[in-house]
């Protein structure tokens, strides 16, 4: 139906914020893919890109035109801001010694770009995130943040924390051996936790 197209479009175009990429990005994009297809699948998918592409371009004009934001601006103006205007960046800069997130595998990439502006290579930033753990997916957060911490913040150091103070031993058990087992995110990180609580 031509809602469900919508709401397909809407949340490509969601993705692509979330992932700072414009509509040039995107249509870009949907070229290679054009150029790479080799059966009527995949020229399906370039076309669809394209499409979404022109959708997301004509949807940017016209928040512009008429002096609109919505929630993926709220985080990607700044980063624009702060890439065109040093002057911006060094104010901000000195105003904080520290910066603190928590939950860190549960923020965007865009988030991660407007932090990584703000935090330089990282020596002044505290970050507690588990990749394993992250929830939000469906809004867009990239866990991927936290596999890329040494890359984004080379003044950076990475801690694991090995205790589990919330749970008890056979929840903390039940995540180790899933996470463990079943979560390609945690493959080659170690999954064992200690339980501070003790057993239930």
């Amino acid at each position: 139906t031509s809602e469900a197209r919508q709401n397909v479009r809407a949340g490509a175009i969601s993705r692509a914020k979330d992932e700072v990429k414009s509509p040039e990005d995107y249509a870009a994009a949907a070229a290679r893919m054009s150029e790479r297809a080799t059966n009527d699948e995949d020229r399906l998918k370039a076309a669809k890109a394209a499409e979404v592409a022109r959708v997301y371009g004509h949807y940017q004009r016209l928040m512009r035109e008429t002096g609109v934001v919505d929630f993926a601006d709220l985080i990607n103006l700044p980063i624009e801001i702060l890439r065109e205007h040093p002057e911006v960046l060094e104010e901000l800069r000195g105003q904080y010694r520290e910066f603190l997130v928590d939950e860190y595998q549960d923020v965007n990439r865009a988030s991660a770009l407007l932090l990584k502006e703000l935090a330089a290579d990282g020596a002044a930033l505290w970050a507690v995130g588990d990749a394993r753990q992250s929830i939000y997916r469906f809004r867009g957060a990239a866990p991927v943040n936290t596999q890329k911490w040494e890359e984004d913040y080379p003044g950076g150091k990475r801690t694991p924390l090995e205790v589990n103070y919330r749970s008890r031993e056979q929840i903390v058990d039940a995540f180790c051996h899933y996470a463990q087992e079943g979560m390609l995110v945690a493959r080659g990180r170690p999954a064992r936790l200690s339980a501070n609580r003790g057993s239930a």
